[in-house]
């Protein structure tokens, strides 16, 4: 079974990378569709590299599809707008809007009083709350087979 990062590990990463100006970064949109946010500080024949903040990540040419400036629309076929609607769930639960590539410190501004962490007897976890009521979203290597979970919400302590 294929595993991929969940959105407790992408909120971690995303409050981890160090604050870089717009200006630097680069939208790279890959062929399976995700999208890595970077500087590119050396292009090869064969391949990108892009500056996460923290690593290094080489990107094989033939896989990118577009590089873009955050927040310059994608071009569109039919006319329509590159971003998503807002689609609330009609139980209020989530919904799905416009998220743009922006800087580190815009999305800790935005969504850093969500991420807490997820303790259970055998280690610990991030997590993140998606809704007013409180429900909060982790990986589930993070919870399987535990009977006692806590989560404690985090002071946001990143200044602006």
């Amino acid at each position: 079974m294929k595993r991929g990062i969940g959105p407790a590990v992408v909120m971690a990463w995303l409050l981890a990378a160090p604050v870089r100006a717009e200006e630097t970064c680069e939208v790279v949109e890959l062929k399976d569709g995700h999208q890595v946010v970077g500087e590119v500080v050396a292009e090869k024949p064969g391949a990108l590299y892009i500056d996460l903040g923290f690593d290094l990540v080489r990107i094989p040419r033939d896989q990118v599809v577009r590089r873009s400036r955050p927040g310059e629309a994608a071009p569109t076929t039919s006319g329509g707008s590159a971003a998503l609607a807002a689609e609330p769930d009609p139980n209020g639960f989530y919904s799905i809007g416009p998220l743009r590539p922006r800087p580190v410190k815009d999305l800790v501004q935005q969504f850093g009083e969500a991420v807490v962490l997820v303790e259970t007897p055998s280690g610990l976890g991030s997590g993140f709350i998606i809704n007013d009521d409180g429900f909060v979203v982790t990986n589930n290597h993070v919870i399987e087979g535990e009977t006692r979970i806590s989560v404690v919400i985090l002071e946001n302590t990143l200044s602006a």
